[in-house]
């Protein structure tokens, strides 16, 4: 993982923050229907709504799909179905289901169980190491397994961005020194990207 050095995050910090959400289906639809346009082969608007409902990750890995599509119908000369798209597309889209069920939440119970402590000393104050070692490694996974910026996380879990920062920053560093806590991590994002 790139991490930007402090002084860097500081100045992009004095300009306005703006959080940006993933585009709606509707969005996603109508970004579809207008890298289309001009295009020699046309998708069905059924494979449309398909790829609209199924790819919620990026615009660009929704575009890579069009793209994939509309090329292999013109390779083979050959009208694409949604059942076509599905297997055409089974590898991106069995990553797609899968980065859509990990949440913070999901993390932090996942953490919380596996270190067998509490969920709420997992989010609490408390600081001794056998809490706040699992606490730095939920933050880490979050940071991770989702899409989540510094402050979301930071926020789900009563922080400030500067505290994951340093969790994401820490975790790494910590693993080379403790097998143990390697293997842990290990573990549980294994489990967590099922």
């Amino acid at each position: 993982i790139c991490l930007l050095e402090e002084r860097l995050v500081s100045r992009f910090s004095g300009g306005i923050v703006a959080h940006l959400r993933p585009p709606s289906y509707e969005t996603r639809l109508a970004i579809l229907r207008q890298a289309q346009e001009g295009q020699l082969v046309q998708l069905d608007e059924k494979v449309l709504n398909f790829l609209a409902n199924r790819i919620v990750s990026s615009i660009r890995t929704l575009k890579g799909a069009l793209i994939q599509l509309t090329a292999y119908s013109s390779l083979m000369q050959e009208a694409i179905s949604v059942e076509k798209a599905e297997e055409l597309l089974s590898e991106l889209l069995e990553k797609e289901s899968c980065c859509d069920s990990i949440t913070i939440d999901v993390i932090q119970r996942k953490v919380a169980e596996h270190f067998e402590i509490r969920l709420n000393d997992l989010l609490g104050n408390k600081r001794p190491k056998n809490i706040a070692e699992p606490r730095m490694v939920a933050m880490y996974l979050s940071r991770n397994l989702t899409d989540h910026s510094f402050p979301e996380i930071g926020q789900a879990f009563g922080k400030n961005h500067a505290t994951v920062m340093n969790a994401v920053k820490q975790i790494p560093k910590i693993c080379d020194k403790n097998e143990k806590l390697r293997r842990s991590v290990a573990q549980l994002e294994r489990q967590l990207r099922g």
